[in-house]
């Protein structure tokens, strides 16, 4: 019985293969089973009958499972050719290796690769197209393959049959079909671009790496030649800056002295233009010089403790001139609930404040300016404060505000006609600020008015008062002086000649027996050879200062507890500290007030003197003759003289500005005519004194430019000048907290313009003629000061010390007859040393004599 199957006979076969059965016959026949055969003799029909019924069954399934069979070899058939297709034309080649490393079998592509044909790969080594420098490489991965079983890959190189050399990446693995470990399967890739491509880019990478060596070498270069340059222009800016200044400095001072002469009003008049024209030049070249400084990072912040009412004060008192003659209303401040003291840089916070207050006056002609400050926020002793100056001037448009706060930048030639300026106010402060952490803004209305504000991070400062309180009325504590303690010894460490001829006057007055000294080791002679009840000591003299001579008489005998009071202007925790360590019982704040200290002698003073004025154990008698002043003249006309004379005084004091009235009518016992001599004696010797600061500090003389400014400081304060205490006290913070290679005539100008403008006007309100009784008493006293100025000048080998002669020539050459010639010849020549002691002469002749 036959199946037939039509999918399969419509496919072409090949040669006819004999069947199972055809095979199964064929050996039957061959053992020809005869005995079987028989018994199909003893089978009954139906028997046979279900046997051939078995027999075609089990044919059927045989040439059914024989032609599964065949299906299963023609579809094994396909995939051989399918692999061998896939094998043959393969992007990479492959190999099998025997364990000897011959090749067994290869693919078109590795016979390609190698340039070889196929057949003739068979029973090649494959080390023999590996190029012979890179075959330890092949058999190292040979070798860890066989111990590890572990796939190998690595890169050598090939050479082709014709010889030509091949990069391939060779990646081996053992033959899984084989127990036999020694046979493998390789893969060949061509890698031969990429490695060129590789080392290109690595020639590449060179180059550039080349290119950015010698880039940086060129760029190091330009930064050290950019970096020359800004040294070189600061280096130049420094030095044109002495260079115009000198001459500046001689304009402004020569015209201050001018503008105090008896002028016509069209001198006056001319002068005054000069003095503007002179300042404004002033302030272009401190405003470029602050950018350049800025710019090159060379402006270090200070920290130090300020009270913010000085801050504000300073800003109104310096713009306030300007905003009066405008026709302003009185500039307003408002401190809001910011602290009264901070600790920051009150300097450059001032100059910030000036740059806004300035542009106010400047763009406002009506209405008023008013200063403000607000605390944002507050964290701990961490303060954010916000500073505004709020103007009702000309205003801003909004598509002009983005160009503010840039550097030389003007909103349009028209207003720099008008109103003049760099542009560079507002790029200053914005950089101040950003150094101070803070911002800066403006809200603007044109024709309204505007606020420029900036925040800035401060922190919590430390102030103290004065040590005494007034603890009695008015009066009272010189009462209680002349009652228990007249004719009590007191010694006065002074060197500042009108702080000096004042506390005298007042300690006299409540019947004290005074004595002097102009410094520390005056002090320790007198101290060696007299007893006192109390010492006064100043805290900065010259030779030797208050502390020195403090612990130098604390070491004599007797003296470990003898009080000793200092006199100081500093009256914060620091001075007090280093008066108690130094073994000072207390301290006295400058300006002296007669009642803080009739009190403070009080309070030290021994409770149980003997009245040694009133009783027989006077000592030194002669001396406390010239001392006390009798007070047996009761001749009416004098008194009345002097009546008068006090009241012209007092009218010459009145115009004075920014005199504290009732503190001058408090001291020198209310005599006022003695107050206007001491005034006069005081525009003397103080009248040139920012020229010699401003020279001192060009010439690198640091110490002098603070010793002046330091005692100019201590004169005002003492005669009432609040005003002008005020500036020089902020000009010795300045010098005081900067370091003496940072401290330029620039940074100060502003101190010391104002000190100057308060110089004149008290000069201008005081009598044109001192008064004739102590006239050549002030001369002696200029000129005594004077020489011994110029003799320390001189020792330093100082030039400030040719314009000090120059400006009392006449008087010394009265004073020093036919030696002024040869002094004169020798400071104009330079010659120092020899001029130096030519006046150690002088001065030791005029002692003797």
């Amino acid at each position: 019985m036959a199946i037939k199957n039509n999918k399969v006979s419509n496919q072409s076969s090949p040669v006819p293969v004999p069947t199972l059965r055809q095979q199964a016959e064929a050996l039957v026949l061959q053992e020809k089973p005869t005995a079987s055969m028989d018994i199909l003799d003893d089978l009954s029909p139906e028997a046979i009958r279900n046997m051939l019924h078995e027999l075609c069954v089990h044919q059927i399934e045989l040439e059914m499972q024989n032609e599964e069979l065949r299906q299963a070899q023609l579809l094994i058939g396909d995939a051989r050719a399918r692999y061998f297709d896939l094998y043959d034309l393969a992007p990479v080649g492959y190999c099998t290796l025997d364990e000897q490393g011959l090749i067994l079998e290869a693919n078109l592509k590795a016979a390609t690769l190698l340039g070889v044909d196929r057949h003739m790969l068979t029973r090649q080594p494959l080390a023999h197209f590996i190029f012979k420098a890179d075959q330890d490489i092949f058999y190292l991965h040979r070798k860890q393959l066989s111990q590890t079983g572990e796939p190998q890959s690595c890169e050598l190189r090939m050479v082709k049959h014709d010889g030509t050399q091949i990069w391939a990446q060779l990646a081996e693995a053992s033959a899984q079909e084989t127990e036999n470990k020694g046979f493998c399967r390789i893969v060949l890739s061509d890698i031969t671009e990429r490695k060129k491509n590789e080392v290109e880019l690595d020639q590449h990478r060179h180059h550039l790496e080349q290119l950015v060596f010698s880039r940086t070498a060129e760029l190091a270069k330009a930064k050290e030649a950019a970096e020359t340059a800004n040294r070189a222009k600061s280096t130049f800016l420094t030095n044109i800056s002495h260079e115009i200044r000198t001459p500046m400095t001689a304009i402004i001072s020569l015209t201050y002295l001018l503008r105090r002469s008896k002028l016509i009003p069209e001198q006056a008049e001319k002068l005054s233009k000069i003095d503007t024209a002179a300042h404004h030049l002033l302030a272009i070249i401190n405003n470029i010089l602050d950018i350049s400084k800025i710019e090159a990072g060379k402006l270090e912040l200070e920290n130090t403790d300020f009270q913010l009412t000085d801050i504000l004060d300073n800003v109104r008192l310096i713009i306030d001139e300007s905003a009066r003659n405008k026709g302003l209303l009185p500039i307003q401040i408002d401190n809001g609930t910011v602290p009264l003291w901070l600790r920051g840089d009150p300097m450059r916070l001032r100059q910030a404040l000036l740059n806004y207050a300035g542009n106010a006056v400047k763009f406002t002609d009506k209405g008023l300016i008013t200063l403000r400050s607000k605390l944002l926020e507050e964290n701990g002793d961490e303060l954010l404060v916000r500073f505004e100056v709020i103007d009702t001037g000309i205003g801003i448009s909004p598509e002009n505000i983005p160009r503010l706060f840039q550097p030389f930048e003007q909103l349009s030639t028209s207003s720099t006609d008008k109103y003049g300026g760099t542009g560079l106010g507002l790029a200053i402060t914005r950089r101040l600020v950003e150094l101070m952490g803070g911002e800066v803004g403006v809200n603007s209305t044109p024709n309204i008015g505007s606020t420029f504000w900036f925040t800035t991070r401060l922190q919590r400062g430390q102030g103290i008062m004065p040590n005494v309180s007034r603890i009695m009325n008015p009066g009272e504590a010189e009462a209680q002086l002349r009652l228990n303690h007249e004719g009590a010894r007191l010694l006065l460490a002074e060197d500042n000649n009108i702080n000096r001829e004042i506390i005298v006057a007042l300690l006299r007055s409540a019947g004290m027996v005074v004595e002097s000294a102009a410094d520390g080791l005056e002090v320790i002679k007198k101290t060696q050879i007299n007893s006192y009840d109390l010492i006064l000591m100043d805290m900065q003299m010259p030779n030797m200062d208050g502390i020195d001579a403090t612990l130098a008489i604390r070491a004599l005998s007797g003296w470990e507890s003898i009080p000793i009071i200092a006199l100081t202007a500093n009256a914060f925790a620091e001075s007090r500290r280093t008066c108690t360590e130094v073994g000072m019982n207390d301290f006295i704040t400058k300006p002296i007030d007669p009642e803080i200290l009739y009190t403070t002698l009080l309070k030290w003073l021994p409770q149980k003197m003997k009245n040694t004025f009133k009783g027989i154990n006077i000592k030194h008698t002669k001396a406390l003759a010239k001392l006390i002043p009798s007070k047996t003249a009761t001749d009416l006309t004098v008194a009345n003289t002097q009546e008068k004379s006090n009241e012209i005084a007092l009218a010459y004091m009145a115009k004075i500005p920014g005199l504290n009235m009732p503190y001058c009518q408090s001291i020198l016992g209310g005599n006022a005519e003695r107050y206007l001599e001491l005034l006069a004696l005081f525009i003397d010797l103080h009248a040139n004194d920012m020229i010699l600061v401003a020279t001192s500090l060009d010439n690198g003389n640091y110490k002098e430019s603070k010793h002046l400014v330091h005692s100019l400081k201590g004169s005002a304060a003492t005669l009432g000048l609040d005003h002008l205490a005020k500036i020089v006290t902020h000009l010795e913070a300045r010098l005081e907290a900067s370091e003496y290679k940072t401290v330029k005539n620039d940074d100060i100008h502003l101190e010391m313009n104002a000190i100057n403008l308060e110089l004149m006007a008290i000069s201008s309100a005081l009598p044109s003629t001192p008064t004739p009784a102590n006239n050549a008493h002030s001369e002696q006293v200029t000129l005594r000061i004077a020489l011994k100025k110029l003799n320390t000048l001189l020792a330093e080998s100082d030039t400030a010390a040719i314009p000090l002669f120059d400006n009392y020539s006449e008087s010394l050459r009265s004073t020093l007859g036919l030696a002024y010639e040869e002094l004169a010849r020798q400071i104009k020549d330079f010659e120092f040393e020899k001029a130096h002691k030519t006046l150690q002469t002088l001065l030791h002749q005029n002692t003797d004599t």
